[in-house]
């Protein structure tokens, strides 16, 4: 199998975090590993069973293996000039990000799923881009090299998956449709629109105006947008309990 990426994002609320890992538990029901990345634009949280980062160490551990120092590395990363030039040029903190991952899983050949809860949408196609627009900047040397690599990586097949969770909501829908079609523009990259907490047409039999018109609406988007796929509402209250209910009650893979 070696490694897989699955980069999950979406407007914020949607419930990302819950989502992978939902997929977790479903891939260690086929005895796949996996581990969660919990990436922010300016950090990368440390969350207890998860992969910890911190955005210092990334930055330090990047620069002192391409310098081939570590020395020189801490110093550069503790330099005021550069932690300025960090801020102005932001996609450079995002190539050490994108150097980590491959360091962790692209160029490895280990066998694991790596589950990216990303930011979103908006700062995740920054975070995207920077690997191309660092391509194009450069058409030689150590940062090129990374990002052909990471780039040709994009292009294997089954290697890199963009999930798009949406609210079933016409705003939320939109903005994951324009989502995936700039990450279309990009590169091409394979990815999927998940509609999350759907109420379903199991909830019909309550008397709520308010649920008969969201399942309503519900109804019209799948039908209008073609939708094959969906994440039903849990009724659970503990996020663990949502977590297993999801896992029995989706019967498809991501």
């Amino acid at each position: 199998m070696s490694s897989k990426f699955y980069f999950v994002s979406g407007k914020g609320g949607v419930g990302k975090t819950v989502i992978c890992k939902v997929i977790r538990e479903k891939l260690k029901a086929k005895e796949i590993k996996s581990s969660i990345l919990q990436l922010q634009l300016n950090h990368i949280e440390d969350k207890k069973d998860e992969l910890s980062f911190n955005t210092k160490k990334i930055l330090t551990d990047y620069i002192s293996k391409k310098l081939k120092s570590k020395k020189l590395g801490s110093w550069i990363v503790d330099n005021s000039l550069f932690q300025a030039i960090t801020n102005i040029l932001p996609g450079f903190i995002f190539m050490s990000y994108w150097g980590h991952l491959y360091e962790l899983g692209i160029g490895s050949k280990k066998d694991e799923v790596f589950i990216i809860d990303g930011p979103a949408s908006g700062h995740a196609l920054s975070f995207l881009k920077a690997v191309f627009q660092y391509n194009n900047i450069f058409k030689s040397g150590i940062l090129f090299e990374d990002t052909k690599k990471i780039i040709d990586y994009f292009k294997e097949e089954n290697k890199f998956e963009v999930v798009i969770i949406s609210n079933p909501e016409e705003l939320s829908l939109e903005e994951s449709i324009d989502f995936k079609k700039s990450l279309k523009e990009i590169s091409n990259f394979k990815s999927k629109i998940y509609l999350n907490k759907l109420i379903g047409v199991e909830y019909n039999e309550l008397q709520s105006q308010y649920l008969k018109k969201k399942i309503e609406t519900e109804k019209k988007l799948i039908k209008s947008f073609k939708f094959t796929e969906s994440i039903p509402l849990s009724a659970m209250t503990k996020e663990k309990e949502i977590i297993n209910d999801l896992v029995k009650r989706i019967n498809y893979d991501f």
